[in-house]
């Protein structure tokens, strides 16, 4: 039937706007799946046409996000979790301590490995993603957050958490940050992952 520019407007608007959903809901995984598609909708058109009319209606080609597979199960759990603590106060989130363990690299992954060039242009410096053998060091760290400001943190310095190491930052780290604000454990709903050296016997029975 030809392209979409020799279709009659009102029927180029409702095919381009089945394309802008089918595109949203990530059906079309690239610039052959578009092409195809438009041809099975009766638009004939070459693949730098498909790929001009993705530009033109807003979509780029970007870096997936990297996030936490969540099942089902998972969705399901966080939704009757929200749907319990819905009535919560400001001050009972308040409560809450949050914690995590972090690694730091002197050369951390790049977080945005695209860079603008000239064809045929000499790299320069801010084109190159620079690396060191074995990622030139790093250190564990652990620390916490309040709502009144940063708990304390600390090294863990043979970069392994374990039980025993993660029960000797609970009787002085953590501690020191409650001592900090003037609070007592049962004051306070401290927060950490399901890891299971967080929740050793020997935490649960102190």
């Amino acid at each position: 039937m030809g392209s979409l520019i020799a279709l009659p407007k009102y029927t180029q608007n409702l095919r381009t706007n089945a394309l802008r959903l089918k595109l949203k809901s990530g059906t079309l995984k690239s610039i052959s799946d578009v092409s195809s598609y438009l041809k099975s909708i009766g638009c004939s058109v070459s693949k730098w046409q498909a790929k001009r009319l993705r530009n033109e209606l807003g979509f780029k080609a970007t870096l997936k996000e990297s996030k936490p597979f969540l099942s089902e199960q998972h969705q399901k759990n966080r939704l009757n979790w929200c749907k319990e603590h819905q009535s919560w106060t400001v001050d009972d989130w308040r409560k809450f301590i949050f914690s995590d363990e972090t690694i730091i690299s002197i050369f951390g992954p790049n977080t945005n490995p695209y860079t603008w060039k000239e064809d045929g242009a000499v790299s320069r410096p801010h084109h190159v993603k620079q690396t060191v053998k074995y990622g030139g060091g790093s250190l564990m760290m652990w620390g916490c957050m309040t709502a009144k400001g940063v708990g304390y943190a600390c090294q863990i310095f043979d970069g392994n958490m374990n039980s025993q190491t993660y029960t000797n930052i609970l009787g002085t780290t953590y501690k020191d940050t409650l001592d900090y604000y003037d609070w007592k454990h049962k004051d306070v709903i401290f927060q950490h992952d399901n890891d299971p050296k967080h929740t050793p016997n020997i935490l649960r029975d102190g």
